[in-house]
C-alpha cells in the first residue's frame, strides 16, 4: 500500500511538472486597433521558428494572441488592408500593439526588441535621404550587434522600401554577430542579391484571394520555399492557354523542390471563380483582384500576359520569364533538387 501511495505520488507530481512547464515560455500581444475593424489577421513567421500560420480574430478592434515560442521569434502580422506589423515574441513577455492607420507602423512595447524597433522607427522619421537611413541602422547594428531585429531592419528600409546596392547592403550586413548571419533572410539574401544586378526585388503585403473566397498573404503559400508563379487573367485567352501549359510543366519536375501556383490580376472574382471551377487544374489557384496595380505585377515591371515569376524565400524575385520554354531553363538552373536542401 505504501509503494502504491508512493507511485501515484510522483505520477501527481509528474502531471504537476508538466502543468505547469505549460505555462511558461509564452508570450502575450494585446492589440488594439482604432478602426475597430474585426478582419481577421494572419501571424506568420519571419524566419523557420515559427513553423506555422495562425489567424488572429479581433472582437471590435482588441485582441489578445498567445503563443508559445523558447527564443525570440519574429512573426509577420498581415492585415486585410495589405499592411503589416512585425512583433518579436519572447517567452514570459507581454506586449502591446495599438494600429493606428494603414499607412503608419503600429506602436509596439513590451519586450527589449520590441523596444528597440520602436526607439529607431521613432528617429528614422526624421531622416529624408536614404543615405541617413543607411547610416542610421549602421550606427544600430554597432550598437546592438546582436539585435535580433537588425534582418528586420535589412528587409523593411533597405531591400522592401529601397533598392540598396549590393555594397550598401555589404556595409552594414558584414557588421552582424556570426549568430545572425544565420538568419534566414541573411542566408537567402545573400545568396540571391547579386542575381538581381546590384537591386533586390521583393514581393510584399499582396493580399490575395483562393476560390473559396478566403484572404491570404501570397508570400506565406510557399511556405519559404521556391515558387514558380503564371501570372495570367481570364479574360486574355493566350494566358488562359498558358495556365494549362504550366500546369502541364509541374510534371517535368518532380524532383525540384518548388511548387507551382497561379495568379489572376482579374477584377471581376465571379468570372475568375467560373474559369477555375470549369477547366479546374488541381493547383493552387488565387486572384490579386487588384488588376495592373497588383505588386506581383508593379513590382517586377511586367507588362504582358502571360508573364511567369520564380520566387525563393522571403518573397524574393528571382526571374521574371515570358515563354514556358525561359520557364523551364530557368528552373533547372536556378531550383535546387530536394536532395540538396
Amino acid at each position: 500500500m505504501t509503494r502504491l501511495r508512493s507511485i501515484t505520488g510522483i505520477i501527481v507530481l509528474c502531471l504537476f511538472v508538466v502543468s505547469c512547464n505549460r505555462q511558461h515560455n509564452i508570450y502575450t500581444l494585446e492589440g488594439t486597433i482604432d478602426s475597430g475593424s474585426n478582419d481577421s489577421i494572419i501571424v506568420a513567421g519571419f524566419d523557420y521558428r515559427f513553423e506555422r500560420t495562425d489567424t488572429i480574430r479581433p472582437v471590435d478592434g482588441k485582441f489578445v494572441y498567445t503563443v508559445q515560442v523558447d527564443t525570440i521569434t519574429p512573426l509577420f502580422l498581415f492585415y486585410t488592408d495589405g499592411s503589416q506589423d512585425i512583433v518579436f515574441a519572447e517567452k514570459d513577455i507581454t506586449s502591446t500593439l495599438h494600429k493606428t492607420d494603414s499607412t503608419k507602423f503600429s506602436i509596439i512595447n513590451g519586450g527589449k526588441t520590441n523596444n528597440e524597433l520602436t526607439t529607431f522607427r521613432n528617429e528614422v522619421e526624421s531622416d529624408t535621404t536614404f543615405e541617413q537611413i543607411i547610416a542610421r541602422i549602421d550606427t544600430f547594428i554597432t550598437h546592438n550587434p546582436f539585435s535580433e531585429a537588425i534582418p528586420y531592419l535589412i528587409y523593411e528600409y533597405m531591400v522592401r522600401q529601397n533598392k540598396a546596392s549590393v555594397a550598401q547592403l555589404n556595409s552594414v550586413m558584414n557588421k552582424m554577430s556570426g549568430l545572425l548571419q544565420d538568419h534566414q533572410f541573411i542566408l537567402d539574401l545573400n545568396t540571391n542579391k547579386k542575381a538581381v544586378g546590384g537591386s533586390a526585388s521583393f514581393i510584399s503585403r499582396v493580399t490575395v484571394t483562393d476560390t473559396a473566397n478566403i484572404k491570404t498573404q501570397f508570400n506565406q503559400i510557399s511556405d519559404h520555399g521556391y515558387q514558380a508563379v503564371c501570372v495570367w487573367a481570364s479574360w486574355h485567352e493566350q494566358s488562359d492557354n498558358a495556365r494549362k501549359q504550366f500546369y502541364a510543366l509541374r510534371d517535368s519536375f518532380p524532383d525540384k523542390a518548388l511548387i507551382f501556383t497561379t495568379l489572376s490580376i482579374d477584377t471581376n472574382f465571379d468570372r475568375w471563380k467560373n474559369t477555375v471551377d470549369k477547366d479546374s487544374l488541381n493547383l493552387i489557384e488565387y486572384c490579386d483582384q487588384t488588376g495592373w496595380n497588383s505588386k506581383i505585377v508593379t513590382t517586377p515591371g511586367i507588362n504582358k500576359l502571360p508573364a511567369y515569376l520564380l520566387l525563393t524565400g522571403q518573397e524574393h524575385i528571382t526571374a521574371v520569364c515570358y515563354s514556358i520554354d525561359d520557364l523551364k531553363y530557368t528552373i533547372k538552373d536556378r531550383v535546387p533538387n530536394r536532395d540538396d536542401d
